[in-house]
């Protein structure tokens, strides 16, 4: 899933050409996952979901959906999700888009793992993909999580079992 690139969620306030796709594409695919969450969809299907620029702010805000839920569960203010949010926001796979950020990386690496996290160039936004496939390379992980992040898990998550 890609951010809805016309009119994404809070472009009518915005309505800039760099902050668009900065700001609000990566906001609009979170609220997507967001919406997802706590439509129990999930939590109750085995549907592989890709998102795209490692789920938007997503793994940035993990520890937060865990700390809320409970915090409004214990006033009942909001439904039962069964689990903390993180439990089921696992369930996602990100891509990469090009990124080159330790720190995207890391976030998505302690959400996910790298099970769920598959390279993605980002083209033609970013045209060098070089830059992108170097960053993997250099993570602090094993080298069969490398090579997976950079083809084994779309390749596993494609294959009919």
């Amino acid at each position: 899933m890609h951010a809805q690139i016309v009119k994404p969620i809070g472009s009518e306030r915005v309505e800039d050409p760099l902050l668009t796709p900065v700001i609000e594409y990566v906001f609009d695919t979170t609220m997507c996952i967001g919406k997802l969450l706590m439509a129990d969809i999930l939590r109750d299907y085995k549907v592989k979901f890709v998102f795209g620029y490692f789920g938007g702010v997503t793994p940035f805000l993990a520890n937060r959906f865990d700390v809320t839920y409970q915090m409004l569960r214990g006033l009942n203010f909001v439904k039962d999700l069964k689990a903390n949010p993180t439990e089921y926001l696992k369930n996602i796979y990100v891509d990469t888009s090009g990124d080159k950020s330790q720190a995207n990386f890391g976030a998505a690496l302690e959400l996910l793992g790298p099970g769920h996290i598959l390279w993605g160039s980002d083209w033609p936004a970013k045209k060098d993909i070089a830059p992108g496939i170097k960053a993997v390379k250099d993570l602090g992980i094993s080298d069969e999580d490398k090579t997976n992040i950079l083809g084994g898990n779309l390749t596993r998550i494609l294959t009919p079992h």
